[in-house]
């Protein structure tokens, strides 16, 4: 039997697996085979980590986004950059003992936004922080390295992290050769709790 961190690295792996296959399960539903939609995408990955992680609903993840299609070459490394933060949270942000949260509530909040070839993507909770001395920037965690690197260097992005009640990591990202296939619908704006 495996022992507690080799299970949770487990847990964090399949999320990861499930993260990228929930594409492809949206590519087949779809009409396109070159994007899909990204808030029903980010829903499908919410219910799972969700069931994974906090299965009795302690915490509250909410998503707002306008309605998106975004480019599989976009919407995979979102949805894993999306997958790691939320694991991060839902691990860390609320110590079970509730000790150092001032809240009520246990929140993650997702926040995606584009306009024309520029996006920003949002990961952010109420929960108790980053340790003061973690520099997120250099730490060896495989769930940090990975968020760095799809966001600088494979969506060519720049992250912002604010530590102020909480945790908020933004990403920002403008989409290179930009066709019109990721596209923002006017007048569709959703605001649901996932």
């Amino acid at each position: 039997m495996a022992d507690a961190p080799t299970a949770s690295l487990l847990v964090e792996l399949s999320g990861q697996i499930k993260s990228m296959a929930l594409v492809h399960e949206m590519l087949y539903r779809s009409e396109t085979l070159n994007q899909i939609d990204f808030h029903a995408y980010l829903q499908a990955l919410i219910g799972y980590l969700r069931g994974a992680f906090d299965p009795r609903g302690a915490i509250r993840i909410n998503v707002a986004m306008t309605e998106i299609w975004m480019r599989l070459d976009i919407a995979i490394p979102c949805g894993l950059i999306v997958n790691e933060l939320v694991v991060n949270a839902l691990k860390y942000a609320f110590p079970p003992d509730g000790s150092s949260h001032k809240y009520n509530t246990c929140d993650i909040f997702i926040t995606v936004t584009a306009e024309g070839a520029n996006y920003t993507l949002t990961v952010a909770d109420n929960g108790v922080g980053l340790p003061a001395d973690l520099d997120w920037t250099t730490t060896k965690t495989l769930g940090l390295r990975l968020v760095r690197m799809l966001g600088q260097h494979q969506l060519q992005g720049k992250f912002d992290l604010d530590r102020t009640d909480g945790t908020r990591v933004s990403l920002r990202f403008s989409v290179h050769e930009w066709d019109g296939s990721a596209q923002l619908e006017p007048g569709k704006h959703s605001d649901r709790r996932g």
